[in-house]
């Protein structure tokens, strides 16, 4: 285990149950005037934790550089409140596309934020979010094909499998006589609660709704 002192006079330890209420409480002045800012300007300001987005009217360039000098102006303002460069990016909307400022030329560009993403024409969820998904489902399905090869069919397995990526495991089981049990959902739950969020004319769900028929021909192989 490698563990270091914090020797500095600032700073908590990220992950720690209480970083994000103190995260919180220090930003709370720049929430607001940034807010007041932004609304100002007819825009939209929202911040989850240390990831925050800024959206302006495409009033011309020479607005929107009067507004991101006051943008800046306004963070330089909070101590050690620091942008990560390769972090922060800046995009323009252009006939129902997403155009990076730092490369116009870029196909397939993506507003990234919170888990989602945006071309310009429809949201899904981040192809990275995605790839966690499948690849810890493909991992479950791997092994429970490979200890089918030496034991007897394991039902359990195959239950706690659908229940942790499928759709069956959505929901709360209902058990006759039995109030609903307790549970937090899985990542379809995540998926089919952002639908409802978004609307069905997103493509939230395009790429999961054949997860089951994914399952099956894994485990039928």
């Amino acid at each position: 285990m490698n563990i270091k002192k914090h020797g500095k006079d600032y700073g908590i330890p990220q992950g720690s149950s209480i970083s994000a209420t103190l995260s919180n409480v220090y930003m709370i002045e720049f929430d607001k005037q940034m807010n007041e800012l932004v609304q100002s300007n007819n825009g939209l300001y929202m911040r989850y934790s240390d990831d925050f987005i800024v959206v302006l009217p495409n009033d011309g360039d020479d607005v929107f550089w009067k507004h991101h000098d006051e943008i800046q102006s306004l963070i330089k303002s909070v101590p050690r409140l620091i942008l990560e460069p390769d972090k922060t990016k800046i995009f323009s909307y252009v006939q129902g596309a997403v155009v990076d400022s730092k490369n116009a030329d870029r196909v397939n560009t993506k507003i990234e934020y919170l888990g989602f993403s945006f071309d310009g024409r429809i949201i899904r969820i981040k192809d990275k979010t995605l790839s966690k998904y499948y690849t810890k489902m493909y991992r479950k399905l791997k092994n429970i094909v490979k200890q089918r090869m030496v034991s007897p069919p394991l039902k359990r397995s195959a239950e706690n499998l659908y229940d942790k990526y499928s759709i069956k495991g959505a929901y709360p089981k209902t058990r006759k006589g039995n109030s609903p049990q307790k549970k937090s959902g899985n990542f379809i739950t995540y998926v089919n609660r952002a639908k409802y969020v978004f609307g069905e004319n997103e493509a939230i769900d395009s790429s999961t709704k054949n997860h089951m028929l994914k399952i099956k021909r894994k485990l039928g192989s």
